[in-house]
């Protein structure tokens, strides 16, 4: 299971004739928020975010008596604290109660995720009953893949890749850096599937959410309003 952050079925059917467009099979809406912290969540759990309980980027927990970053399980700069936050390797097991996919299931599980999140306090804890595997770039993605690809036995693999949803969040969903890097993992992965090509692998690809760029007369400037910001 391939998660691709951000990369919906909108741009999917855009560039149909390009190399992912040839593998689209289907589509499956997101879960509600349509936010990475409740999909990924989701992903890495079974759970809807009814069930799991993370519901945005944000949020209030009364918990620790802080506004949090969900996933970095960080405060978010400027809210009030009404205590000193534990440790941040202390978070999850006061703030979350439920299990992952890979504590259930009947084979071992690896969970490939960038180096800079692979051992955060949060992806610990929703990797528990699997393997974390850390890389580093597009290429270590691949490459460790294809190393897990090769192991004998039947297993589960969960990788993660975040370099579209970064692009698209800083310069828009359609702009030359968003396509750059789809182009680039396009690539990266067809020649991947040659390289297993006679594994006997199934390989399923999805998103975590999709993207639309909001038009410019729809944007709102916090620089026209001083009171708000």
């Amino acid at each position: 299971l391939l998660v691709v952050d951000g990369l919906g079925y909108t741009y999917l059917v855009e560039h149909s004739r390009g190399p992912l467009g040839r593998h689209l099979r289907s589509h499956l809406t997101s879960v509600f928020p349509s936010t990475t912290a409740s999909a990924v969540t989701t992903l890495m759990t079974g759970l809807p975010p009814a069930g799991h309980g993370l519901t945005g980027w944000h949020m209030w927990l009364r918990e620790v008596g802080a506004l949090l970053a969900i996933l970095p399980l960080s405060a978010r700069p400027g809210a009030p604290l009404a205590e000193p936050l534990p440790p941040r390797a202390e978070l999850p097991q006061r703030l979350f109660r439920h299990d992952t996919l890979y504590q259930s299931m009947d084979r071992t599980s690896y969970v490939v995720s960038p180096h800079f999140i692979a051992d955060s306090p949060f992806n610990r804890y929703h990797s528990r009953g699997a393997v974390k595997q850390p890389y580093h770039g597009l290429d270590g993605l691949f490459a460790a893949l294809g190393q897990l690809t090769a192991k004998a036995g039947r297993k589960f693999v969960y990788g993660y890749w975040p370099d579209y949803d970064s692009a698209a969040h800083e310069h828009g969903c359609r702009s030359p850096q968003a396509l750059a890097a789809v182009d680039a993992f396009a690539t990266a992965f067809c020649a991947w599937l040659e390289q297993i090509r006679g594994s006997d692998t199934l390989v399923l690809v999805t998103a975590d959410h999709g993207f639309i760029d909001c038009p410019p007369q729809r944007q709102i400037s916090l620089a026209d309003h001083p009171l708000l910001t």
